[in-house]
């Protein structure tokens, strides 16, 4: 009688084949749940990177994360536990790349126009950049260049994460500067205790983004006021304003400069510019406080309305 192995038996049909690749899966997550780690796929275009070795990978992180700098001592302090606890495991770039929470943060940054925030102000740009130049293969195919690449990109997700956090908890401005330190309100900054919180909420991404966006009625009408003027037409001779939302630097600014002229609440003296500097939105801001205006928005909003009616006015004319 002839004996055949338990492989050959199962390999002899195709259904008998299908089992045995659904069991050896099965095998390969539950080893990986009882090891306390989830099992990612690697993505497909990643194979081309052939120097890729997780082990090699951990090693350079555990071996240069501690000495990489941050500006906020509280998001160093974070940053440097958070890794720290993981013994430098990668979190965002674990296979490679985790396209899944990856992505999901991408979502909620690109669409932080939603806020009046520029996605660029938490590095969406220059994200899309790096996975880009990976995606394309543009990134050597080396060993160290490819493992100093992902820690890069690591360390990137991770601060614009925590920038995206305290924006939505904190807004982007502190009020004391913006009012050349005449604030005599309290307000709250964040602290090592936020992003501690925030970092250890990253154990499930998908319901951290969610948790973070502000569920204030009186916010989400400022929001739903901020969607209906970019829907709108724009007027004759005024400042496009989706220009505010879209782009860091834009020629019409200069108008802006122009127009906080004829208010009086910039000086002559200061050039036109096509950048927001520190002066132009000083000036911004003068004039909200002194037309008691609430909201920074509201003051672009009505800034941007104002037009001459004709060459030869000497000031400004509201359209509103």
């Amino acid at each position: 009688m002839k004996t055949i192995t338990m492989m050959q038996y199962f390999m002899k049909s195709p259904r008998r084949n299908l089992g045995v690749t659904f069991l050896l899966l099965m095998l390969v997550n539950f080893t990986s749940c009882q090891n306390g780690t989830p099992f990612h796929h690697k993505p497909s275009w990643f194979k081309y990177y052939t120097q890729y070795s997780p082990s090699q990978q951990h090693d350079y992180y555990r071996g240069h994360i501690p000495q990489c700098p941050e500006e906020d001592p509280n998001v160093a302090f974070g940053v440097q536990a958070f890794y720290a606890q993981r013994d430098y495991q990668p979190f965002w770039t674990r296979t490679g790349v985790d396209e899944g929470i990856v992505s999901e943060l991408l979502y909620y940054i690109a669409d932080a126009h939603s806020h009046g925030i520029h996605p660029d102000k938490f590095n969406y740009g220059q994200i899309v950049a790096l996975l880009d130049s990976l995606k394309n293969h543009k990134v050597q195919n080396d060993d160290s260049i490819l493992h100093g690449t992902l820690m890069d990109m690591e360390l990137l997700l991770t601060r614009s994460y925590l920038q995206y956090a305290k924006a939505l908890r904190y807004g982007i401005a502190d009020p004391k500067v913006v009012n050349g330190g005449k604030w005599l309100y309290d307000y709250e900054k964040p602290d090592t205790l936020f992003v501690k919180k925030a970092l250890e909420a990253l154990s499930d991404v998908k319901a951290a983004m969610a948790d973070l966006q502000v569920t204030d009625k009186a916010y989400q009408r400022y929001q739903e006021e901020l969607a209906s003027w970019r829907e709108r037409p724009q007027a004759p001779d005024t400042i496009p304003l989706t220009m505010w939302y879209k782009h860091a630097t834009d020629p019409s600014y200069k108008t802006l400069c122009q127009r906080l002229k004829w208010l009086g609440n910039l000086s002559e003296n200061v050039p036109d510019t096509n950048c927001l500097t520190a002066k132009v939105l000083a000036a911004v801001n003068d004039f909200r406080t002194d037309n008691a205006i609430p909201t920074l928005l509201q003051v672009i909003f009505y800034v941007a309305s104002i037009r001459r009616l004709s060459r030869n006015s000497t000031g400004p004319q509201s359209s509103i």
